[in-house]
C-alpha cells in the first residue's frame, strides 16, 4: 500500500462519525471516495470510530478516525484529545474500546496482509492498538499515522520492549507535516517506526500561511484546536488530504530542523 491510497483510506473514516445520513448512505459515500484503492467497506465491522476495509485479494484494511466535533462522539474525541495532552490517552474507555474493535476484526477475519491508516486523534488509537495487541502486530504489515496526535514527554501506555519495536521500525511511518502541533510531539518522543516529515509545496503557499495563524493560537490555547470555526485554511493545513492531494514535498532528514523552525509558532 502506497502512502496516498493510506491517506485516502483514513479521511474517508471521517464520514461514518457525519449527522443526517443513513449507514448505507454512509457506506456509499465512503466507497466511492476509496474507489481507486480498490477496498471496499466491510459494514459488519464498521462504526462511527472506524472503518473496516477489504480488497479483491482478500486484504484488510483498518482506519480509526480522528477527532469530529460534529460527530455524535465528539465529546469523547474532545475528553481523548485532552487526556493526550496529560499523558493519560491510554486510559480512557474511547481508546480502548477501538483497540478491542480492531482485536475483533484480527480474530473474525483472520487476515493475511493487515494493513492500518489513521489521522490526528486516530493515529494515537493506532498507536495505542500496535503498542498493546500483539494479536494486532501479528497481522500488521504495514500501518501509516498522518499528523497523529503525541505527546514530547508522557508516553501515554505506548512503551514497548525494544525487540517490539525493532520490529515495528519498517512497519510503521509517521508522516507528518513541518509546523503541525497536533504531531510535532513525535519530534521529541517516537514511540516506534519511522518519522517522516513533509511540507506544503510553495503553491500552496495560502494555505501555508493559515498553518501558521492555526499554530500561533494554539501555542496559547491548545484546546482552540477543537473549534471548528478557526478558518478554513487554518483546519486544512493539518489535513489528511494533502498527502493524496500531492500538496506535499517530503523533506530530507538533514533539512527536517531548519525547515521546522520557520513553521513553528513564535510568541
Amino acid at each position: 500500500m502506497d502512502i496516498e491510497d493510506a491517506a485516502i483510506l483514513a479521511e474517508s473514516s471521517y464520514i461514518m462519525g457525519g449527522k443526517g445520513k443513513s449507514r448505507q448512505s454512509k457506506y456509499d459515500d465512503i466507497n466511492k471516495m476509496v474507489e481507486k484503492t480498490g477496498y471496499t467497506v466491510i459494514p459488519k465491522h464498521t462504526n462511527k470510530n472506524m472503518v473496516t476495509f477489504q480488497d479483491k485479494e482478500g486484504n484488510i484494511h483498518i482506519s480509526q478516525q480522528g477527532t469530529n466535533v460534529k460527530s455524535t462522539t465528539g465529546f469523547k474525541d474532545i475528553a481523548n484529545d485532552i487526556a493526550i495532552g496529560l499523558g493519560f490517552g491510554g486510559h480512557m474507555d474511547h481508546t480502548r474500546k477501538r483497540k478491542r474493535k480492531t482485536e475483533r476484526v484480527v480474530r473474525e477475519l483472520n487476515p493475511e496482509n493487515l494493513t492500518m491508516s489513521a489521522h490526528s486523534l486516530g493515529g494515537f488509537s493506532q498507536n495505542y492498538t500496535i503498542a498493546n495487541s500483539k494479536k494486532v502486530r501479528n497481522k500488521l504489515k504495514k500501518a501509516y499515522t498522518f499528523n497523529g496526535a503525541a505527546n514530547p514527554v508522557l508516553n501515554n501506555d505506548l512503551d514497548i520492549k525494544p525487540s517490539v519495536k525493532k520490529e515495528l521500525e519498517d512497519k510503521v511511518i509517521h508522516a507528518r507535516v513541518q509546523g503541525d502541533l497536533v504531531s510535532a510531539g513525535f519530534k521529541k518522543n517516537l514511540p516506534f517506526g519511522q518519522l517522516q516529515t513533509y511540507k506544503l509545496k510553495d503553491e500552496h503557499k495560502d494555505e501555508r500561511q493559515g498553518q501558521r495563524i492555526l499554530n500561533k493560537l494554539l501555542s496559547f490555547n491548545p484546546l482552540l484546536s477543537n473549534v471548528s470555526n478557526l478558518g478554513k485554511k487554518a483546519i486544512d493545513a493539518h489535513h489528511v488530504s494533502h498527502w493524496h492531494e500531492k500538496k506535499l514535498d517530503k523533506v530530507e532528514k538533514k533539512d527536517t530542523q531548519s525547515n521546522e523552525i520557520q513553521n513553528e509558532p513564535t510568541n
